[in-house]
């Protein structure tokens, strides 16, 4: 931990999108003797916090802090249509749309604190937006954190007659939703279900026939390129994750060229393995935040 460090600031900005948009943001940052956090001799690194579908950034406060309190500078934003910011709910028509929001987000907090390195931390679908990151600026990037990540779909709601009706549905209704995520599988704490089901700043609709067949072209586009992930990784899974397929952890693994990769399984978790009880939340925080100041 570094030695100057006094307290951990969080505070909010925004910045517009491409498509004019207005994308909330949130940051924590360590606050030495000599000044805030922007202090690049105070700050080990840059992380960028990519949520997942259908929640905002408010979900990673506690890694925020965590991590801001190492000497890390953590941003984390509301993806295009999720949280604060602004679009439609909880749908783009290509998962690209993420990436050039996070590579332009990484670009403005650069200006302001250049010269560090940069780790992403995804979670989800976030995961798979900072995958598809890492793909599009390979050079960048000093490590990824990725927390139960979206990497091939399910096969039991992704078969060729499924996928074939999703197409055609997103062809002539791609805002009809065809599909709602089950809040049970969130995580084993029902407190923790329950703020998931409670928070008005969720979109706790039906996922949209469009974004799905969007995700399922980013995965066909993804997995084949999987070879070409060359930065450190850890990549942490519940082995109960009903909601992203334990195996794409397993499959990532195996074919990242990483030569620094870690696959870290947490028996008995469920989706949301930083929220889990038992302990295991801190147990998901201390192994992220001991594997970036590793490596910083």
């Amino acid at each position: 931990m570094k030695e100057d460090i006094k307290s951990v600031q969080d505070d909010t900005s925004s910045f517009t999108n491409a498509k004019g948009f207005k994308i909330v943001c949130r940051n924590w940052s360590c606050q030495n003797e000599h000044g805030s956090g922007t202090n690049n001799q105070a700050v080990r690194a840059l992380v960028f916090v990519v949520h997942g579908y259908a929640e905002h950034s408010g979900y990673y406060e506690a890694i925020g802090k965590l991590l801001a309190s190492q000497g890390f500078h953590v941003a984390a934003y509301d993806q295009v249509g999720h949280g604060l910011s602004e679009g439609p709910r909880a749908y783009v028509t290509d998962i690209k749309e993420y990436v050039d929001d996070l590579l332009q987000y990484i670009d403005l907090v650069k200006t302001k604190m250049p010269n560090l390195p940069i780790f992403l931390m995804g979670h989800s679908m976030g995961g798979c937006v900072a995958i598809a990151t890492m793909l599009e600026r390979p050079e960048q990037f000093a490590g990824a954190v990725l927390i139960g990540p979206l990497v091939v779909s399910s096969p039991e709601t992704a078969t060729p007659a499924k996928i074939m009706a999703a197409k055609l549905l997103a062809w002539v209704a791609p805002h009809l939703g065809v599909a709602k995520i089950d809040s049970k599988w969130i995580s084993r704490d029902p407190a923790v279900v329950k703020k998931y089901e409670d928070d008005p700043l969720n979109y706790h609709g039906k996922l949209k026939a469009g974004f799905g067949v969007a995700l399922l072209n980013r995965l066909d586009k993804t997995i084949n390129r999987l070879n070409e992930l060359c930065c450190p990784l850890l990549i942490m899974h519940g082995d109960q994750d009903k909601l992203c397929e334990v195996s794409g952890s397993q499959i990532l693994n195996s074919m990242a060229s990483s030569k620094d990769k870690t696959l870290s399984i947490y028996e008995g978790g469920y989706h949301q393995i930083h929220h889990e009880p038992d302990g295991m939340a801190e147990q998901c925080h201390k192994e992220n935040a001991d594997w970036l100041v590793n490596r910083t």
